[in-house]
C-alpha cells in the first residue's frame, strides 16, 4: 500500500480520535458542573432561619465570608451568621421549625449551628449564643432541641417560652413563662419551671439560691370565650390586658409595648398595643369563621401577649384561649366493609 493511501486510510481514525477527545473533555466539564451545581444549590438551600418584623437598623454579619448585610424582611440566615440590632431596633428570627426569637435593641445574637435531624419525625437541633442584649424566645414543642449560650450561663430549652437578658456587667436574667429549661453556670445547674425566674445571676452564683417566682404577668380577658359561627359571620370582641402582680393579683402600674400573636389564620388584631400608666389596655379584634375544609383546626384559638422591649424579664407572658362552637364542617365516618376501611368524610 502506498504512503498516500495509508494516510488517506488513517484520516477517519484521526478524526474519530480527535472527536472522542473533545467529547470526553465536554463530558468531564459537564460532570464538574453537575457536581458543583448541587454543592452551590445545597449552600444556597441551607438557610435555617429568616428575618421578620424588622424595626429600625439591623445588621447580619457572616463570619465565614467577612461580609455584612442590612437586615430586611425575609432575609435568609445561615449557620455562622451574627444578627446585631441597633439602639432603637427590634427583629424576629424565625427558624424553619416555626420557633422564633424576638431580639430587642442592642442585641448580639449568633446562629452557631442548625441541623435538621433525619429521624422518623421531623426535628431540629440549634446551637445559639447571645453575647449581649435581650430576647424573647418561643420554641416549638416536640420539634427541636436548642442550646443557647451567654457569657454567664448555658440554657437548654425545648418547647418553651423564655426571656433572657445578658448585660455588659456579666450578669444574666432569665424568666420562663411556659415549659421548663435547664440553666447551667460555672458552679451549678438547675431546672427552671414555668412561672419562675433567675434575676441577675453571675457565673459563680449558686443558682438554687437565686430562683424565685416571676413577680408579674399579663392577664388577658374578654366578654365571650365561646364563639358560635353557625351564621357564617365574623365576630368582634374586645380584649383587655392588665399587668398584674403574680402573687396578690393587684394591678402593676407600668407602661410599655405589648406584642400580640396568634396562629389562627383568620384574625384581625394589631401587632402591638401599649399599656397605659395603669398597666392596662382595651382594644377590639375581629375573628372570621374557620375554613370548612381545614382538617387541622382543633376548634381552639390562642392569643398570646408578651412585653415587646427590654426591661420586662420579670413579666410573664399572657395567653387567652377561645373555643369555636358550631363553626366547623360536620364530619361522618364512612365504613367500607368490603375493603375493611374507615374514612372521615
Amino acid at each position: 500500500m502506498s504512503e498516500e493511501k495509508c494516510l488517506v486510510s488513517q484520516k477517519p481514525y484521526l478524526f474519530a480520535h480527535t472527536h472522542m477527545k473533545r467529547v470526553l473533555i465536554l463530558l468531564l466539564a459537564g460532570l464538574t458542573l453537575s457536581i458543583a451545581a448541587p454543592l452551590w444549590a445545597q449552600e444556597e438551600g441551607s438557610a435555617i432561619a429568616t428575618l421578620s418584623k424588622v424595626e429600625g437598623y439591623v445588621e447580619v454579619f457572616s463570619e465565614a465570608k467577612s461580609k455584612t448585610r442590612r437586615g430586611r424582611e425575609g432575609l435568609m440566615l445561615f449557620a455562622g451568621e451574627r444578627v446585631n440590632t441597633g439602639k432603637n431596633s427590634k427583629v424576629t428570627v424565625e427558624f424553619r421549625d416555626g420557633s422564633t426569637f424576638r431580639l430587642f435593641r442592642k442585641t448580639d445574637f449568633l446562629i452557631e449551628e442548625g441541623i435538621e435531624q433525619q429521624t422518623r419525625e421531623r426535628s431540629f437541633k440549634y446551637q445559639l449564643s447571645m453575647k449581649l442584649g435581650s430576647l424573647h424566645g418561643r420554641m416549638k414543642r416536640g420539634m427541636q432541641r436548642t442550646r443557647l449560650r451567654t457569657p454567664t450561663a448555658i440554657v437548654g430549652v425545648k418547647g418553651t417560652t423564655v426571656r433572657i437578658t445578658e448585660t455588659s456587667k456579666g450578669q444574666a436574667t432569665i424568666g420562663l413563662s411556659e415549659g421548663k429549661i435547664e440553666v447551667t453556670n460555672a458552679v451549678s445547674s438547675i431546672e427552671l419551671k414555668a412561672g419562675q425566674w433567675l434575676p441577675e445571676i453571675g457565673r459563680t452564683d449558686e443558682l438554687d439560691e437565686k430562683i424565685s417566682k416571676l413577680p408579674n404577668l399579663l392577664f388577658l380577658k374578654t366578654e365571650e370565650y365561646e364563639l358560635d359561627f353557625s351564621d357564617k359571620h365574623s365576630k368582634q370582641l374586645f380584649i383587655s390586658i392588665q399587668m398584674e402582680d403574680s402573687q396578690s393579683g393587684k394591678m402593676t402600674k407600668r407602661t410599655g409595648p405589648v406584642r400580640l400573636e396568634s396562629e389562627y389564620y383568620s384574625i384581625k388584631m394589631p401587632n402591638q398595643v401599649f399599656l397605659d400608666a395603669e398597666g392596662f389596655i382595651r382594644f377590639p379584634i375581629e375573628i372570621d369563621p374557620p375554613r370548612m375544609d381545614d382538617p387541622e383546626f382543633n376548634g381552639l384559638i390562642q392569643i398570646r401577649a408578651n412585653m415587646d422591649d427590654i426591661g420586662f424579664d420579670d413579666v410573664g407572658e399572657g395567653m387567652m384561649v377561645l373555643r369555636v362552637v358550631n363553626g366547623q364542617r360536620k364530619r361522618s365516618l364512612f365504613i367500607d366493609p368490603k375493603n375493611d376501611r374507615i374514612e372521615k368524610r
